[in-house]
């Protein structure tokens, strides 16, 4: 008779695992990562974080696996276009958000993204959003885009009052390995 032994590991502890991994990982691109205020990392309840966006993919890696729980994030849209991609964004956590650039006919598309924040914060989990809803590589605030007031209200209409972290990052430098970070 074979025997088939089973290793149970649940969500959060295999998320937990992934995010140290991931902060081991985050040592080859950055030198030294300064958070102020890590007594909010552990935050229960349905929290919304809003971050500006220096540095593309690399700010939603760093925000992510600092925080001690999954976070979901809103990521462009045009990142989705393919269905192995959509399958593998959506593993992690991630929600398409379509700007005007990348065309008006997606643009309707974003009913889901605001439905699934609203839902998600309803269940009590953390919606990260970038609330310049760009990246230019500037440690200079962008002007805002609407949608963080669009989740906002969703959740309102649900009686839902997340907890909002405001999370300002900078970098000393863009491009290449070494970078220093500061979270607040």
């Amino acid at each position: 008779m074979v025997r088939f032994f089973y290793i149970y590991i649940n969500y959060t502890t295999l998320i937990n695992l992934l995010k140290i991994l991931i902060r081991c990982g985050l040592f080859i691109f950055c030198k030294k990562i300064q958070i102020q205020n890590k007594q909010h990392l552990g935050q229960k309840g349905p929290l919304l974080i809003i971050a500006n966006h220096p540095n593309s993919f690399l700010d939603a890696i760093i925000i992510g696996s600092y925080y001690k729980r999954r976070v979901h994030f809103l990521a462009r849209g045009d990142a989705f276009t393919k269905k192995h991609h959509r399958f593998l964004l959506g593993l992690l956590n991630m929600i398409p958000v379509y700007r005007l650039r990348e065309g008006k006919e997606f643009l309707h598309l974003n009913e889901y993204a605001f439905i699934a924040s609203k839902n998600l914060l309803s269940q009590g989990e953390a919606v990260l959003i970038f609330i310049e809803g760009n990246c230019l590589n500037t440690n200079q605030l962008q002007p805002f885009k609407k949608g963080t007031a669009r989740i906002l209200q969703a959740a309102q209409e649900l009686r839902v009052q997340p907890t909002i972290h405001i999370a300002g990052i900078a970098y000393n430098n863009f491009f290449g390995i070494g970078k220093r970070v500061n979270i607040k």
